[in-house]
């Protein structure tokens, strides 16, 4: 096998790849969630939102711009292409603090103020031995 033919190898698999990598991300589209409501700890290291996400909606990112009076959490969201069930999952996104919460509002992305929705805790009592 001569030099020319692995290198033509070579590119002919990256091109493959670069092509089936470009197919999955393009039947994707990344969006804004909706916050629904947050909780914060017991111990104010940080919040819990809950976003509207539809079905096979994953998290994206998020974001938090802070200041002395008010914390402004954004939530990004990948949804995949096509059609789904009409259907709104309420899904539970930590957001650490530097600073805890103390007395600051909570704003979403259009800098509404959120719903407090009490202290976050386990969904179900722990069981006792």
């Amino acid at each position: 096998m001569t030099r020319s033919r692995v290198i033509v190898g070579g590119v002919v698999i990256g091109l493959i790849a670069i092509t089936i990598w470009l197919a999955v991300e393009g039947t994707t589209s990344i969006g804004i969630a909706k916050i629904v409501g947050y909780q914060h700890y017991g111990d104010e290291r940080g919040i819990v939102v809950f976003v509207g996400v539809g079905a096979l909606t994953d998290i994206a990112e998020r974001t938090v711009e802070a200041d002395a009076k008010t914390v402004k959490v954004t939530v990004h969201v990948r949804r995949p292409s096509g059609s789904f069930p009409a259907y709104l999952i309420d899904l539970p996104v930590a957001i650490p603090l530097h600073d805890g919460l103390g007395d600051r509002r909570v704003l979403d992305q259009d800098g509404v103020d959120v719903k407090d929705l009490g202290v976050f805790g386990p969904p179900f009592p722990t069981p006792r031995p």
